[in-house]
């Protein structure tokens, strides 16, 4: 049967929304076989009607339901598709947009108009956060780059301003922590002297 899915190909198609939930996903599922199958799940909007495989001319289907009647797939297409997603977890990338945070307004996803002593600040909460694994300091790497309108940028206010994102949801700071990593990963990989700690 032809199977009529949209999926995304690549980071850049992956909108601050779709990280979000990919973030939760990647919380809950992460390392585990069926993480991707969960992710395919989300974008492709289909849900498993029975979970059991179904055996029938030599094949092997599975049965699933969008808002219609149900479709059985076969395991091969299945499998092609779930694979399709497999640069999900090759490294994490820049999304078309941020994560929103109630009125707060983000950086530009490339960092146009961010400063250095900003990234800077950002990538030691960042590193700070791998390091140990305290939510304080993914709330600070949040807390750089949101503000409100108006706001300017001021390293001090930093850690008066990183308890606004004590309420938000452990999946919206987490995407906000891919998204950094996506960035860095792409600044390696376009700038890779100055990153190369060569001292040449």
């Amino acid at each position: 049967m032809k199977v009529d899915v949209k999926l995304p190909k690549a980071w850049n198609d992956i909108t601050g929304h779709q990280l979000v939930k990919i973030a939760g996903l990647f919380l809950k599922h992460e390392g585990k076989p069926d993480f991707l199958i969960h992710c395919f799940l989300f974008f492709s909007g289909w849900k498993i009607v029975q979970r059991k495989p179904l055996m029938q001319a030599g094949k092997t289907w599975y049965w699933f339901r969008t808002s219609g009647s149900p479709f059985a797939v076969d395991v091969d297409i299945f499998r092609t598709l779930i694979n399709s997603l497999s640069w999900i977890v090759a490294g994490f990338g820049i999304p078309s947009s941020m994560p929103c945070i109630r009125n707060y307004i983000p950086c530009n996803v490339k960092l146009y108009n961010v400063s250095l002593d900003e990234f800077l600040n950002g990538d030691n909460y960042f590193n700070a956060y791998v390091q140990t694994g305290n939510i304080q300091f993914l709330k600070r790497l949040v807390a750089v780059f949101y503000r409100r309108k108006g706001e300017k940028w001021d390293p001090e206010m930093v850690e008066k301003r990183y308890n606004r994102f004590s309420l938000e949801s452990p999946e919206t700071r987490f995407a906000v922590f891919m998204w950094f990593s996506g960035v860095k990963s792409f600044l390696v990989s376009k700038y890779p002297y100055i990153f190369s700690g060569n001292s040449s």
